[in-house]
């Protein structure tokens, strides 16, 4: 690469990464398996530092075991994107999907994360609970 005592070739040493990524995951033969590996149990934050694709890809990978379709990715990351899906919103669909049930992979944090969804549902707790939400935001 470089002689000892000289600058770090940046470029260079990206150009290298890209290539072996490249060698190692020709494209469109990588799997978010390759990327994101099958448990039976995961935290939830293994998913929330995802963004984007990769965070789709994870969730199907991980809650479903497959990959996720293309327009079925294209069209979650367009909803995370604009603000319509959060990434909770998405977790708990695909988790309580008839075809995430099937799988049962539990996911640390993700039931009392739905627990609090259905009371947040509810019409004079529900409005409590954004109130104490809210209230607490201000504090932080």
């Amino acid at each position: 690469m470089t002689a000892p005592g000289q600058p770090l070739d940046v470029d260079k040493i990206i150009a290298l990464i890209q290539a072996e990524a490249a060698r190692r995951y020709p494209l469109g033969q990588a799997s978010a398996a390759d990327i994101f590996p099958a448990k039976r149990k995961y935290a939830l934050e293994e998913f929330l530092r995802l963004e984007g694709n990769a965070f789709v890809k994870a969730v199907h990978q991980g809650l479903l075991r497959r990959d996720a379709e293309p327009e079925e990715c294209k069209i979650y990351v367009q909803a995370l994107g604009a603000g319509s899906l959060t990434k909770a919103d998405l977790l708990l669909a695909v988790r309580w999907s008839k075809e995430g049930r099937q799988h049962a992979v539990k996911v640390a944090g993700l039931g009392r994360l739905r627990r609090t969804r259905v009371f947040e549902r509810l019409p004079l707790l529900g409005r409590v609970l954004a109130r104490l939400d809210r209230s607490g935001q201000r504090r932080g």
